[in-house]
């Protein structure tokens, strides 16, 4: 009698366990004893694991909870006119020289009609009283701009996994970026 016991079978992106028994008078089960709970604890933290919008929004939500600095992260849904990828990050500097502050920049990641990478990145208002921020402004936006990835995947009708792409190399170039300049100010 050959055996094959604990086949996964993929059911509405979850998984359900099924007992396979082959022989003479063999039988099939499936064990319905444990719930199944649809889009429950979906875990998508890779640009890789996203193919809907479903999917796109877990993982901008996930971006922000596994990366300290990442304030919020939001990205148009597939369909949608526009394709933007918009990263709020929380950088570190000194207000008036010398008290500790974390302030916010936004950086806004889009294409244009002619699929030309569009990036803009500014400080919250009262980013001109804060010195030695770690953060600088030109640079950020050439390294954006100048990325691969960034630059094959943002498009006017990009794809959720193409979007989702873009926000991690994103989030990427910022987290390197506030890294450099805050060993920069340091010296």
């Amino acid at each position: 009698m050959l055996s094959a016991s604990l086949l996964l079978v993929p059911v509405v992106s979850t998984m359900a366990l099924v007992d396979v028994n082959i022989g003479a008078n063999s039988s099939t089960t499936v064990d319905s004893s444990a719930t199944i709970e649809v889009g429950a604890d979906i875990e998508v933290g890779s640009s890789l694991q996203v193919n809907s919008d479903a999917d796109l929004e877990i993982f901008s939500e996930n971006i922000v909870a596994e990366n300290d600095g990442v304030a919020k992260v939001k990205i148009s849904s597939e369909g949608e006119e526009e394709s933007q990828v918009i990263v709020f990050y929380k950088q570190h500097g000194k207000l008036f020289g010398f008290i500790p502050v974390t302030i916010r920049s936004k950086t806004v990641v889009e294409s244009d009609r002619d699929s030309e990478v569009i990036v803009k990145s500014s400080l919250s208002w009262w980013g001109f009283l804060v010195a030695k921020a770690d953060y600088n402004k030109a640079e950020l936006e050439s390294k954006i701009r100048d990325n691969l990835v960034v630059r094959e995947n943002i498009k006017v009708d990009a794809s959720a996994s193409a979007k989702a792409r873009v926000a991690e190399a994103v989030v990427t170039e910022i987290q390197a970026h506030a890294a450099t300049q805050a060993m920069v100010s340091t010296y």
